[in-house]
């Protein structure tokens, strides 16, 4: 089974309605993997950087969903931190 990261969804806190939106548009993701056959394992944004690693090195891919700001912080936050660790887990087999 492929494992899919996807960070939970976020919306700046000065745009209307943001914490219903993040609440409602992480499901469609998820349905989206499952419906391609993937098994989408979700990212908690207040993870500690250790953590989030070790989420990651359990996954195949990562699923960057929304608008450009949202990749972007995900970038940064997320993914960019990380990529060190990653390769060197990768490496290790």
């Amino acid at each position: 089974m492929v494992h899919i990261a996807i960070p939970e969804p976020t919306s700046p806190q000065h745009v209307p309605d943001s914490a219903a939106y993040n609440l409602r548009s992480l499901p469609q993701y998820l349905h989206a993997l499952y419906s391609a056959g993937a098994t989408p394992i979700p990212v908690p944004l207040h993870e500690s950087p250790q953590r989030v690693a070790k989420i990651l090195s359990t996954c195949h891919g990562i699923l960057l969903p929304g608008s450009p700001g949202a990749v972007a912080l995900a970038m940064e936050k997320l993914i960019l931190p990380e990529v060190a660790h990653l390769l060197g887990q990768a490496r290790r087999g």
